[in-house]
């Protein structure tokens, strides 16, 4: 995957995300009432997308880290999803469907933005993980973020056929 393609698969993310919800809406039930159930996995819509947003923006910290910094480390879990906790402490009241999406399209977008915005030059420069001998060079941080996101679509898809009884 070239940084052009992943810019584009990156800036489709909340259309996707939003097109997926709202296949699976009905006339009874809104995308927000299926949106907070949880699947077979024990996770909810809500559950992965604030997942999705989390790891865009370990990748959007880790890519400009290993654009402006000479022999950057990162924690393991930018490749590492299970070395990575999103847990969100929730005080108030749960974070709405519409709410979910804004914070997916406005960290999709600052990714797809600073793909934009990175030179030829700097894809091949790399950063070492923390704790191991293994490197990521720029462009491998930003496919993985990609293959994360569609990840967690996929994810998000299967809860809703779960939830719908489908």
């Amino acid at each position: 995957m070239s940084p052009a393609d992943a810019e584009v698969a990156l800036r489709s993310l909340g259309r996707r995300f939003r097109s997926a919800v709202a296949s699976a809406a009905s006339d009874d039930e809104t995308g927000d009432d299926l949106a907070h159930r949880s699947g077979p996995d024990g996770a909810s819509v809500i559950d992965h997308l604030a997942a999705t947003v989390g790891g865009l923006s370990v990748f959007d910290h880790a890519l400009e880290r290993v654009r402006t910094s000479d022999r950057p480390t990162l924690h393991p879990g930018v490749l590492d999803p299970s070395q990575r906790d999103f847990a969100v402490q929730v005080t108030g009241p749960a974070l709405s469907l519409d709410e979910a999406l804004l914070d997916l399209d406005v960290a999709a977008g600052r990714l797809a933005d600073r793909v934009s915005e990175t030179p030829a030059s700097d894809w091949t420069r790399s950063a070492s993980l923390a704790g191991g001998n293994q490197t990521a060079r720029a462009i491998d941080l930003v496919r993985q973020a990609v293959t994360e996101s569609i990840e967690r679509l996929r994810a998000v898809e299967h809860t809703l056929k779960a939830v719908r009884g489908a």
